[in-house]
């Protein structure tokens, strides 16, 4: 009966074994167990990162695996097993550019190397969701009226609507300038960045914000820019009195006495 009972206890242990998962997400996942890691993009990479120890083998209570490999892994999909000996071991899968929407699955299996532990293989089932809807961006203020040389700031926000933190690469397109940062945005968060411009001549100049993944460019998304550069009025006062803007007579004394005061202020 003894012998019974501590065979039962043993098979109990067995099946409650459980290896801890710190990233993307923080879990504890048992023997043939399911993970959902949720949403990423086409062709987003996702590093899994799996701690060696593995609880409730063995009369001491524990073990430790020596690497993870990926098993089963989606057609045209790429896969990158750990390192031997790695605490975590990371494993790494990406979706390719042109991966359809869906539901994905596949494997990860650890080893006790050379079976120094005797542990048992320890097999995770993973889901990822592959989705084009995993980022929006904003623009909150996209036409600008100012002088020339005046600085204007272009305020971009981005939200990350994946469970994957990404980097995004926003790029501000004008006429013969383009100016190019990144950013990291966290799983579910946004970040924003400013960009700073200014222009010389008097015109009007259009352009553009362009976001994307820097996993996958062909889900950019564009966001126009409208600059009209107008003189101030400072300026042109002090432009009249170098002949240069033309005023109506009746008003000219006005402008003569106010560029006399804008002279003084701007030291023209």
């Amino acid at each position: 009966m003894k012998t019974l009972l501590l065979s039962l206890l043993l098979i109990t242990s067995f099946f409650a074994a459980t290896v801890e998962i710190i990233k993307p997400l923080g879990t504890h996942v048992e023997d043939n167990g399911t993970i959902y890691i949720g949403k990423i993009g086409p062709g987003q990479p996702v590093a899994i990162d799996i701690l060696k120890r593995v609880e409730g083998y063995s009369k001491k209570g524990y073990g430790n695996y020596d690497r993870a490999f990926v098993t089963e892994i989606p057609e045209g999909w790429m896969s990158k097993d750990s390192k031997l000996f790695d605490n975590p071991m990371e494993v790494v899968v990406t979706a390719p550019e042109n991966a359809s929407e869906g539901n994905y699955s596949f494997k990860i299996s650890l080893y006790d190397w050379e079976h120094i532990e005797a542990l048992p293989n320890f097999t995770i089932n993973a889901i990822v969701s592959v989705t084009e809807d995993i980022f929006s961006a904003d623009v909150p203020k996209s036409v600008y009226v100012v002088g020339p040389k005046q600085p204007a700031r272009v305020r971009v926000f981005v939200f990350n609507k994946g469970n994957i933190g990404s980097v995004f690469i926003v790029k501000m397109k004008l006429p013969d300038k383009e100016e190019v940062k990144e950013v990291f945005v966290p799983a579910g968060h946004s970040a924003h960045i400013i960009f700073e411009t200014e222009f010389e001549d008097e015109n009007v100049y259009d352009g553009y914000i362009e976001v994307e993944p820097e996993y996958c460019p062909r889900l950019k998304k564009l966001y126009p820019l409208h600059f009209t550069v107008v003189g101030s009025f400072l300026g042109d006062l002090q432009a009249s009195g170098r002949g240069i803007l033309l005023l109506f007579v009746p008003f000219q004394p006005i402008y003569d006495l106010a560029y006399l005061v804008g002279v003084g202020v701007g030291g023209g």
